[in-house]
């Protein structure tokens, strides 16, 4: 297990196959390197595979500093420094996507490509998500608080095993962590996603299995029920990605529909 001093903390990776372009994937929230396995497995017999756990996630283990996507981008371009990658193709899921994306704006020379699996876009200011999360947390525990808050993202497609898995390492976070990762998120959402979408020229993909509806509820239901989100109609008004809709798939896309996603990966490498 290879494992990237920084000063931020350090950043456990694994380098897989063979073959250009190299593709990083980039997990989202309270996620690890794990959840990319069955890209690895499809994809590394003609590409390098890089998979990371970001700072305060599984085998990284404790992080130093404000866990932002800026600060992830940074940490993921400077794994492709160590490992002396130019360019790379990058696939983000969720709170990765942000991370993908800041990235292509920290460096958009670095990047070939993206994927961009079931993101989202948070409307609501930073502060009243640290509020509403954190009364919900008071009223329910962390554990509890995390127990229903991916609960609803498996949307009944995900293995009990898979399901059992994600949400211990969701508990594990911990609320310091894990309410500064959502503040964080949306703080990101709020200032730099127009920004993203406007000037990041690499050719895109969003792959989108979900929607989360506006609202105090940020209620999340198949993509093919709720075929309008603030996320999914940002890229639809620029008009620059493809746009891909999993039909009845839950949020872990690349777990549910594996060949569906690595398909997605291999249409948008053709591009570059």
């Amino acid at each position: 297990m290879p494992v990237l001093s920084l000063p931020g903390g350090a950043v456990a990776y694994d380098v897989t196959g063979t073959g250009t372009p190299a593709i990083l994937f980039i997990h989202g929230y309270s996620c690890t390197a794990q959840d990319w396995r069955l890209q690895v497995a499809g994809l590394s017999s003609s590409h390098t595979c890089i998979t990371m756990d970001l700072r305060g996630h599984g085998r990284s283990g404790p992080a130093k500093g404000e866990l932002t996507m800026a600060a992830f981008a940074a940490d993921a371009i400077a794994l492709l420094d160590a490992l002396h990658i130019e360019r790379a193709f990058l696939v983000g899921h969720s709170m990765g996507t942000r991370i993908a994306l800041e990235a292509a704006l920290q460096a958009p020379a670095r990047v070939s490509g993206l994927v961009l699996v079931d993101g989202s876009k948070v409307e609501a200011e930073p502060e009243a998500v640290r509020g509403a999360i954190s009364a919900a947390i008071d009223a329910l525990g962390f554990a509890g608080w995390s127990e229903k808050n991916m609960g609803e993202m498996f949307l009944d497609n995900l293995t009990s095993e898979d399901q059992n898995t994600i949400l211990q390492r969701a508990i594990a976070l911990g609320p310091e962590v894990g309410l500064q990762l959502y503040v964080n998120m949306t703080a990101w959402d709020q200032s730099r996603l127009a920004t993203a979408i406007k000037q990041v020229e690499a050719p895109t993909a969003v792959v989108q299995s979900t929607s989360i509806l506006p609202g105090e509820a940020r209620q999340r239901c198949y993509v093919d029920e709720a075929p309008n989100s603030p996320w999914f109609d940002a890229w639809r008004g620029a008009g620059r990605a493809n746009i891909v809709a999993l039909s009845q798939t839950g949020h872990f896309a690349m777990l549910e529909k594996p060949g569906k996603v690595n398909d997605v990966i291999c249409d948008v490498i053709k591009q570059i």
